[in-house]
């Protein structure tokens, strides 16, 4: 293995020692419930939650609605509830930070 390689696992390595270290430190009510802080929803748990609203809304409902609609007619609210309301709720009525 070359110097380079060896060296950049090292710092990987350390890295993420500290990083596992430094979240040790912090002390949580445990009466909180868990949920991850507002700018992870905002930055990273939102925008992804848009694009899998997207997916699953325009791609794969037409096809579960086809399918639900030939083999079970009297039931095609349950792909619709599963893979458009749910995601448009997660995504846009929820609060900021919560779960």
């Amino acid at each position: 293995m070359s110097l380079r390689i060896r060296t950049l696992v090292a710092a990987v390595a350390v890295l993420g020692l500290v990083a596992g270290t430094a979240s040790a430190g912090s002390v949580r009510n445990t009466n909180e419930a868990s949920s991850p802080p507002v700018m992870w929803d905002v930055f990273l748990i939102r925008p992804v939650s848009v694009v899998a609203t997207g997916v699953s809304a325009g791609l794969v409902f037409p096809v579960a609605a086809l399918l639900t609609g030939i083999t079970r007619p009297s039931e095609i609210h349950k792909p619709y509830r599963i893979l458009v309301a749910e995601p448009i709720e997660f995504t846009f009525k929820r609060p900021l930070g919560s779960w």
